[in-house]
């Protein structure tokens, strides 16, 4: 008794995961190569934060690139994050107690601009029954709020935006 088989197909897609996987890598690699001169400008930041800051406005500034430098190197961590799940390497969550109203505040930094660019208001509420902290991912939790407030703006066209804790 003789089985002939087809493996044109079976071949295509340990193909396609195979390109996929090293895609992935080399995709990791760019990222790693990134994290050292973000490394370098968040340290000149810090070391020139007592110079220049001489006013409300410019530590205000100071503080959004603060904010803005931690959120493209979170997006890096999550890069290099996604190629580990993806090589079935280790992927874990990192629960912890944070603060929620610090969360909310850092992220609506990042947003008020974009808000006011395109005439919307950006109304943040957390309810009073809401603990001042709360044990979860921050990581995770603002990429999720990221995603979904950078949704909205590229949605909505007038009026506001509303995050409600």
């Amino acid at each position: 008794m003789f089985t002939i088989s087809d493996m044109t197909s079976e071949r295509r897609v340990n193909k396609q995961k195979e390109v996929k996987q090293q895609n992935m890598l080399q995709l990791a690699s760019i990222v790693h190569d990134l994290k050292t001169p973000l490394n370098c400008i968040n340290a000149t930041i810090q070391m020139l934060k007592p110079v220049l800051i001489t006013d409300e406005i410019t530590e205000s500034s100071l503080k959004n690139i603060n904010i803005s430098f931690e959120f493209i190197f979170s997006m890096i961590e999550d890069i290099q994050d996604m190629a580990k799940f993806d090589n079935n390497q280790d992927f874990q969550l990192v629960n912890e107690l944070f603060n929620i109203r610090s969360f909310l505040s850092d992220i609506g930094v990042l947003f008020e601009e974009q808000c006011k660019f395109k005439g919307l208001d950006l109304i943040k509420t957390i309810q009073d029954e809401v603990p001042i902290e709360i044990f979860s991912d921050p990581k995770r939790c603002k990429q999720i709020m990221m995603n979904l407030i950078s949704n909205a703006l590229k949605f909505t066209t007038k009026g506001h935006i509303a995050i409600r804790i």
